[in-house]
Order: structure tokens, then C-alpha cells, then sequence
């Protein structure tokens, strides 16, 4: 949507720092450079990653090489366009444009804080894009889109299209009690291994956890079922590997929370399943968008159980149509409860015994007073 005019203006006049990028996860900048990089080819394009995760003193060298492109996540950014000492702070006349990407996530608390910051340091004569695919005006007040401003022109994208392409999608859902959602959920996931193809037809199944990704990793690899994982408990090299190693098909699942849920672009993907369904209705459409990328079929499978209804309803409203009820028969998808319960009683001794429980729930707490402090600096503003 806002790459190709850039570099068309970039051909013509190859000023560094000519545009930032700001997006809300390390992977869609990581995915949104790669493209700068694929189509500025011809112009001999220089692009600039920062994000977090990473080494910021390679962050700042690449800033040296004067990059006619930056993009990144918010704290990072925020981070080095305040250092004094970056090269960005004598050529930063030269941006023209800034564009926030998926900015209905980036105006969340825990992203805005840095934003805003980063918004300070820009020019003033500067051309702001705010683009999205689920931008719901009712839901993001005025004064926080005119935080954005500060004078400066806005352009605001609402891609729709998006919107228009899951619609098309065929979406289907199982309802079941909680107490038997794993094994409902094993059941379909080797319903579609068997159809899976890394080169043409690959399946994305989402978590609203990190360890719940990690665990399910675990067994369906023990199981034979052979897929790669994201999500944030992994350090960056590992997610980045493991992104790479799905995009070149050298797996046909992929295994994720909602990092990757914006702007990934992976052809293959023909399958969604949603082991819960997420707690809004756009991460609902941005799951589901990534499936049938290229205008062909493509399907979403949610499980839902007892206390998923409403969030059903509220997708089903959203998309504009009534999903479609799978029923399996419970004494088939029991066959296999007795081996599926002694692999999870051994997998959670072994993640006692290696300290990966305590891990994460350091994590979620870190993750917690992370939001807490940033709260309170919201207040104090």
C-alpha cells in the first residue's frame, strides 16, 4: 500500500532517511524490510532494522550507513532517533514520510508510550500515513489520533481489503468442553497434517499463550507431527529461524501467538486453526487474514468451548456470516486420550524439573509490571 510510491519518489531523489516505518511487532518490520529491500533492489535501496531483541550497537552503525528506509518497532526506534549521536539527528530534515502500520495496535498503552515519543522527533513538514486493516474510529479516540499530528499531515488507510478477503474465507469452528479441548484439538490437527503440503498447502494454528504454543510444540512433534513455533518466550535468532525455515517451506506448520498475526505474507498458508479464539474480533480477522493470501480458498477452524460463545458471536457479526458447525464423534477422538495424557503428565514433569514453567510465569510477570509502569506514566502525563 505505501512501499512502491516510496521508492518511486526514492528513485528520483535518493535522500537518506527519506522515510520511517513503525510498526507493533519485530517480525512484520522484519518482513516489511525484507520488501523495501526485495523491490529497492533496482535503486540500490539502503534500509535500516531496529528492533528490539537485537544488538542496538549494529542498529546504530546500520543508521550510520545513512538508510533512505528505517523501520522498526516503537521502543526501539524511540530509543535511537532520541540519541544524540545517531546520524539520523543532522539528516532528519530529509524525512518526508512516516507511516504507522497496523496503528490500531500501535496506540495500544504498552506501544503508544514510545510513539509518542517518537513522534516528538520528527520534522514537523512531515507526510504521516496511519494504515491499517481493522481500524474501528468508534474505538480510538480523536485526540489520540491527533497525537499523531503535532501539525503534521495525516493520511489515514483503512484497508478493507482485508476485511473483504476473509469474508471469503470458509470459516468453521468445533464446539466442545474445555475438559476436552486437547484431545478435540489433536483429532483435527492430524485431520489436516495429512493434507498438509509445504509447497502448496501449509496451516498456521494460533495460541493465546506462549506456553500453550510451547507445549503443543512439544507433543505433536513427539507425535510426528513435525512443526516450528513463534513466539516471544524464543529470542529473536530463533523466531527469525524459525519464520524463515515456514516462509521456504521447509515446514508445513507453524505454530505461533499473535506476533505474527499482522502483515505476514506466506503464500502457501491455506489453513487457520485457532486452538482459543482470540479475546477481540480484529485479532480474529488479522489471524484469519492470513490464510488464502493470493485470492484462493482457504479456511479457518476455531475450537470453542463453554466459555468462548459470545466471542464466536461477536466474530461471526464481524466477518458478516454464520460459521459453520464440525461435529466429530467423541468416542473417535477419545481413542488416543490415554497416550495424550501420559505424554502431557511427562512433558509438564519435564518442564518442572528444567525450570520452564518458572519462566514463563516470570515472563507474564515481568510482562505485567511492564504495563503497570507504563500505566503510571500515562497518568503522570
Amino acid at each position: 500500500m505505501f512501499l512502491l510510491p516510496i521508492l518511486q519518489r526514492l528513485s528520483v531523489d535518493p535522500l537518506p532517511f527519506f522515510a520511517v516505518v513503525v510498526v507493533p511487532t519485530r517480525e512484520l518490520a522484519t518482513h516489511i524490510e525484507e520488501q523495501f529491500k526485495f523491490y529497492g533492489a533496482g535503486i540500490n535501496l539502503r534500509t535500516a532494522l531496529c528492533i528490539g531483541g537485537t544488538d542496538a550497537l549494529r542498529q546504530r552503525l546500520s543508521m550510520d550507513s545513512l538508510p533512505h528506509v528505517v523501520v522498526g518497532t516503537p521502543g526501539r526506534m524511540a530509543e535511537l532517533f532520541s540519541d544524540p549521536h545517531v546520524s539520523w539527528q543532522k539528516f532528519k530534515k530529509n524525512t518526508a514520510f512516516a507511516i504507522f502500520d497496523e496503528f490500531d495496535r500501535l496506540v495500544e498503552p504498552s506501544l503508544f508510550v514510545f510513539v509518542k515519543q517518537l513522534v516528538e522527533k520528527l520534522p514537523e513538514k512531515i507526510q504521516c500515513i496511519l494504515s491499517t486493516a481493522t481500524y474501528d474510529q468508534s474505538l480510538i479516540p480523536a485526540d489520540t489520533i491527533e497525537s499523531f499530528t503535532r501539525g503534521k499531515a495525516i493520511t489515514t488507510i483503512n484497508q478493507n481489503k482485508l476485511l473483504k478477503s476473509v469474508s471469503n474465507l470458509s470459516h468453521k469452528y468445533i464446539f466442545i468442553p474445555q475438559i476436552l479441548k486437547d484431545y478435540y484439538f489433536l483429532h483435527l490437527i492430524k485431520s489436516l497434517w495429512a493434507e498438509t503440503d509445504p509447497l502448496t498447502s501449509s496451516t498456521i494454528v494460533f495460541f493465546n499463550t506462549c506456553r500453550e504454543c510451547h507445549f503443543f510444540h512439544k507433543i505433536l512433534n513427539h507425535l510426528g507431527i513435525v512443526c516450528t513455533q513463534i513466539h516471544s518466550f524464543l529470542n529473536q535468532k530463533v523466531r527469525n529461524a524459525n519464520l524463515f525455515a515456514f516462509q521456504n517451506s521447509q515446514y508445513s506448520m507453524l505454530l505461533c501467538t499473535d506476533v505474527i498475526a499482522r502483515g505476514m505474507d506466506v503464500r502457501t498458508v491455506k489453513t487457520i486453526v485457532n486452538y482459543s479464539l482470540p479475546l477481540s474480533y480484529e485479532s480474529y480477522i488479522q489471524r484469519a487474514g492470513r490464510a488464502g493470501r493470493t485470492g484462493e480458498p482457504g479456511e479457518v477452524y476455531s475450537l470453542v468451548d463453554q466459555y468462548e460463545v459470545e466471542l464466536l458471536k461477536e466474530s461471526e457479526k464481524r466477518v458478516g456470516s454464520t460459521f459453520e458447525e464440525i461435529k466429530y464423534k467423541e468416542d473417535e477422538v477419545l481413542l488416543e486420550m490415554g497416550k495424550l495424557d501420559k505424554l502431557k503428565a511427562k512433558l509438564k514433569v519435564h518442564f518442572m524439573a528444567k525450570g520452564i514453567d518458572e519462566k514463563f510465569s516470570e515472563m507474564k510477570k515481568n510482562k505485567v509490571a511492564f504495563q503497570k509502569s507504563i500505566k503510571k506514566k500515562i497518568q503522570k502525563n
